[in-house]
């Protein structure tokens, strides 16, 4: 599990902060940081293009936070829920970073949406998931090398 979260945000956590929270503004913007005919050209330029190197999925932010999150505020139903662990105890922050990892991987997000009969929802997550993995598959699989400098990049930004 540590491995997982050093590999995702990286030994200079500071700069995975800025990062989200660029990325996190941007979700609750409609149509990103661009519109009109910048939109067209850079889109959700961090959730779809700089979130690939701090390791969020696509749709993630707009999809998994905007409709799920801030729906279910933090409830039951809710894949980020934060209610059934005390947040002073050491062993259940362990225990929220294991659970949250089936929400960073988006098949939290996705098991939500299917359950609710959100199509919408659901499908964007898929789409999300399948082009994070379709990238990520052959640096990790395809080239040791490449593999290697990826989980690197992750350390080093």
């Amino acid at each position: 599990m540590v491995a997982f979260y050093l590999s995702l945000y990286g030994l200079k956590f500071q700069r995975f902060v800025r990062m989200f929270s660029a990325s996190h503004v941007e979700a609750h913007r409609s149509q990103g940081f661009f519109s009109g005919k910048y939109d067209k050209v850079f889109g959700r330029y961090f959730e779809f293009f700089l979130g690939y190197f701090y390791g969020n999925l696509p749709e993630l932010g707009r999809t998994a936070h905007v409709c799920l999150h801030h729906r279910e505020n933090a409830g039951f139903d809710d894949t980020r829920n934060t209610m059934g662990y005390d947040r002073t105890s050491r062993l259940d922050f362990l225990w929220y970073l294991s659970d949250n990892i089936w929400t960073v991987l988006g098949l939290a997000p996705y098991a939500y949406f299917r359950a609710k009969g959100d199509e919408k929802n659901r499908r964007r997550m898929v789409r999300g998931m399948a082009r994070y993995y379709a990238y990520f598959a052959p640096c990790l699989f395809m080239t040791g090398e490449l593999g290697f400098s990826t989980c690197w990049f992750r350390f080093s930004v």
